[in-house]
């Protein structure tokens, strides 16, 4: 027992530092019972912290502005008392989006609808002039495949028209959002000016005696909802990034059936089938004519640029006049078909070119004795 009142006695020494003093002072005792059961009297301590000049002119100026600072938002409470009387409104809110594609659609359907009857027209005649009759299987099939591409454009202005009306829609729900929270951030302006006031600067006492705890982080609340935002906002973005590379794929379908004034001549894919080709016949000497044939670099013309809506880049290639010449066509554009089926022609004869000359160099070494 007397270790521990000396012990005591040494470890509370007084402070002396600019803020101030602590002194431990001895004011009274009380008695205890030691292991033996004996009566022992024990010094009682009393701790006193007090503060220099300065500090203590700070500690007052402290309180002085707290009790302020109270009186203010006090007042302010009364203020505020009559604005919290009038409820939120929303009747100066923008309207609520609606959504509403039918008259982009019916735009949209304008420009397309024209375009199909001319391209359906322009069918027709083509496959007149290939002596395709009117109800053959032949035009048939060919109608069918025009009535899949009509269909894909039509599906394509349809969800072009829907998208229109979501951008409407997100429009003016933005709008009106905007004005809710300014609305709102007039309404909390005096509640958060109150809340300042009444929270104000923490009285700044000196130090003298630190405690050194162990501290255990606190869960990062606010870390984690950020976080799990920002995950869901990144699963969003890609959402409407797929969305949109869906939808851009089917704009540009659709596209291609307004814009292009050359749809119906230049599809991407064409029927093949031989029940829907007449006039089959083998062409001949292509390679002969081919050495005939002049490729030059080239741009489109301006004026045609503007009519016909082609690019101004750098292109490489024979000329439509002297193709017509040499293997038919209307002098105007090149087929991409006809292109195709020259150049597997030219290989064909290439290659029975090769033959006979891979032939005609074995015969002259079988005559010189000369062994591969």
């Amino acid at each position: 027992m007397g270790t521990a009142i000396a012990q005591t006695a040494l470890n509370n020494a007084n402070e002396v530092s600019p803020f101030g003093n602590v002194n431990y002072d001895i004011t009274g005792h009380q008695t205890v019972k030691d292991a033996q059961g004996n009566d022992i009297s024990v010094p009682t301590y009393t701790r006193t912290q007090t503060l220099s000049e300065d500090e203590q002119a700070k500690l007052d100026l402290e309180n002085r502005i707290a009790l302020q600072s109270g009186g203010i938002a006090e007042d302010q409470l009364g203020r505020l008392e009559q604005s919290l009387a009038t409820p939120i409104t929303l009747d100066d809110l923008p309207a609520a989006g609606v959504y509403d594609p039918d008259r982009y659609e019916a735009a949209l359907f304008e420009r397309l609808n024209p375009q199909l009857d001319r391209d359906r027209a322009a069918l027709d005649t083509q496959l007149a002039n290939q002596g395709i009759k009117l109800g053959s299987e032949a035009h048939q099939d060919a109608m069918r495949v025009r009535q899949q591409g009509e269909n894909d454009a039509r599906i394509a202005t349809i969800l072009g028209a829907q998208q229109y009306g979501l951008n409407d829609v997100a429009a003016a729900d933005t709008s009106r959002e905007r004005r809710l929270q300014e609305n709102l951030a007039v309404r909390n302006q005096p509640l958060n000016e109150i809340s300042a006031l009444m929270s104000g600067n923490q009285v700044n006492m000196p130090q003298f005696s630190q405690f050194r705890a162990g501290t255990i982080a606190p869960t990062s609340v606010g870390d984690n909802i950020w976080r799990g935002y920002d995950a869901d906002m990144q699963a969003y973005n890609l959402q409407q990034q797929n969305r949109n590379a869906m939808m851009g794929g089917l704009f540009g379908l659709g596209s291609s059936y307004i814009e292009s004034p050359h749809s119906a001549a230049s599809p991407i894919f064409m029927a093949s089938m031989a029940e829907l080709k007449t006039d089959i016949a083998e062409p001949k000497d292509f390679l002969a004519r081919l050495d005939e044939l002049d490729v030059k670099t080239w741009r489109y013309s301006p004026s045609a640029q503007m009519e016909l809506k082609l690019d101004g880049e750098l292109h490489i290639g024979p000329m439509a006049d002297q193709w017509k010449e040499l293997f038919g066509g209307d002098g105007r554009q090149i087929n991409l078909i006809d292109a195709n089926g020259v150049l597997f022609q030219i290989c064909k004869e290439l290659l029975h070119y090769l033959d006979h000359v891979e032939a005609r160099v074995q015969e002259l070494e079988g005559e010189l004795g000369i062994c591969r």
